[in-house]
């Protein structure tokens, strides 16, 4: 017996809330994870489906379809399409974050976290946090493999490609995503942590500046599919994948905004900033889509003093207004990014470039925001009680 074998010495053992996990509650976090990465699945192979449908399959083949639906996940992570070739082709990589997907991947755990772990969100956020990172783990671990052992194959034997997203940013950033979304979702912000947050951002201000700058993206969408179905873009995959994400640049660009496109190529640089009147349109175009712009300011207005009922904003309102459309236009400026790089064969210099919005663009969204509190203390207060009954119902319900 060794001279150490009386000693007493203090057992590690797990915390009380792992402890007190039942087997049932991991399952449903394997479940939630499964359904979430399937579902996702489906949604981005929908999006390729249609892409090559439209494109009549030019850039790739109904294959690719599969194997890009996993790329397209990864890519919701902040990653890059990196492609690689046993030949000195030179390379290539394409960044940008495939919204359809990004949205199906938040919405469809929300959805089946909900479904699933509800029970176990009575117990508090120490009774779902392991939930949530298993689950998040999960997605994210599934991601990041079938993105690296099933990248896109293109070319034929002697030029062939092979195009992958997997990487350990997007592993990360899925992960996150995943948990975040999850306890955010099924705990729905206890009310007391509600009510912290609205003492500094009311909810009015923020339904009106969510409802305003969708509608302006659903309108920026709408004049892109106008523009490409009349030749303004080549006909090509990438223009379904990248339809929010141009629905973004539209809407920046009708708020007299920039969008900015970069390339430099054999030690030169191409730059051209993209606006409302420095685009080539027909004279009238560019002033038809500032009305557009200036009435739906002028609702939100409105809809922001019906939220109000009737009462003016106090004066921290004067700052909390701009700064959650700036907010929200930066949190736009970082997803609508989209970068290119080309890596020059032997002999051959390489290129890289994006498009992106201006760096300033987030303040001309909080100087909008600035536009509707002053008209919704000085215009709307006239114009509501003069609008229909139907509209007025119809903005104080939703």
């Amino acid at each position: 017996m060794t001279d150490n074998a009386d000693e007493q010495f203090e057992k590690a053992t797990l915390p009380d809330f792992v402890k007190t996990i039942s087997g049932d509650v991991v399952k449903k976090s394997f479940l939630l994870a499964a359904i979430t990465f399937a579902s996702t699945y489906v949604v981005s192979w929908v999006v390729l489906l249609l892409g090559g449908i439209i494109s009549n399959w030019s850039y790739f083949d109904f294959g690719n379809t599969f194997t890009g639906a996993f790329q397209s996940i990864t890519l919701a992570g902040f990653s890059s399409l990196v492609s690689s070739s046993e030949q000195s082709f030179g390379g290539f990589s394409i960044g940008f974050v495939p919204l359809f997907t990004f949205a199906a991947l938040i919405l469809n755990t929300i959805f089946a976290s909900r479904k699933l772990l509800a029970d176990q969100a009575k117990l508090g956020m120490a009774k779902l946090l392991l939930p949530a990172i298993i689950s998040g783990l999960m997605v994210a671990l599934a991601a990041t493999i079938f993105a690296a052992v099933l990248p896109i194959q293109t070319g034929d034997a002697f030029s062939e490609m092979s195009q992958s997203a997997a990487s350990f940013l997007s592993f990360i950033l899925l992960f996150v995503f995943v948990a975040v979304t999850i306890l955010l979702s099924v705990l729905k912000l206890e009310k007391k942590w509600l009510d912290k947050i609205l003492e500094y951002v009311p909810a009015g201000t923020v339904a009106t500046s969510l409802r305003h700058l969708g509608a302006l993206m659903l309108v920026g969408t709408i004049a892109f599919l106008i523009w490409v179905s009349t030749g303004g873009a080549i006909d090509f995959w990438l223009v379904l994948l990248l339809l929010p994400t141009a629905g973004i640049w539209v809407s920046n660009i009708l708020l007299l905004g920039q969008i900015r496109a970069d390339m430099s190529l054999l030690g030169g640089a191409f730059q051209q900033d993209l606006g409302l009147f420095s685009m080539t349109l027909d004279a009238w175009v560019p002033w038809v889509a500032l009305l557009v712009v200036l009435a739906l300011g002028l609702i939100a207005s409105m809809y922001l003093a019906i939220r109000r009922g009737g009462k003016l904003g106090t004066n921290s309102d004067w700052i909390k207004t701009p700064l959650a459309y700036a907010f929200l236009g930066l949190v736009l400026q970082i997803f609508s990014v989209f970068a290119v790089s080309y890596s020059g064969a032997e002999g051959f210099a390489g290129a890289s470039g994006g498009v992106y919005m201006a760096a300033w663009s987030f303040l001309i969204f909080g100087l909008w925001g600035l536009l509707v509190e002053v008209s919704s203390r000085f215009v709307a207060p006239y114009l509501v009680p003069k609008l229909p009954k139907g509209i007025f119902q119809f903005l104080k319900k939703y």
